[in-house]
């Protein structure tokens, strides 16, 4: 109310004073940008979005693991069973997937006997029998 009058005062004597700032700040006028089409858009999968393939093999040759190794590049799980592969061969098989896991950040978990899985980086292990093993359940 005070400045409301002080304000009027100094109008009636013809000193007009500049407008005091204001304790809001001006608001900015956006300015209008040009919508700009973007070259390309890639898509991220929500969780739950995108089915999960899980690849199962039961690889008898070492021949065979260069095609186990390219699903783990294109981020699918890998399953192998090594029951009817021979000895050296078996140990082959799992040094390369192994290697071919690590060098993609996943990880390896052995399932049962001769049975192992294979996961890339995109892929959570859950060790759920480990668990119910030490409850004593199996």
């Amino acid at each position: 109310m005070e400045r409301g009058f002080f304000d009027r005062v100094l109008k009636f004597m013809g000193i007009e004073q500049e407008e005091a700032a204001s304790a809001e700040p001006a608001r900015a006028v956006p300015e209008e940008v040009p919508y700009r089409r973007r070259g390309r858009l890639i898509s991220l999968p929500g969780p739950g979005s995108q089915q999960m393939n899980v690849v199962v093999a039961e690889p008898t040759s070492f021949d065979e693991v260069e095609s186990l190794a390219e699903q783990l590049k294109q981020r699918h799980p890998v399953l192998i069973t090594l029951e009817r592969t021979q000895g050296e061969v078996a140990r082959r098989i799992i040094d390369f997937l192994s290697g071919a896991t690590y060098a993609l950040d996943g990880r390896m978990q052995k399932v049962g006997d001769w049975i192992f899985l294979f996961a890339p980086s995109n892929v959570t292990i859950d060790l759920v029998q480990r668990e119910l093993e030490d409850r004593s359940l199996f």
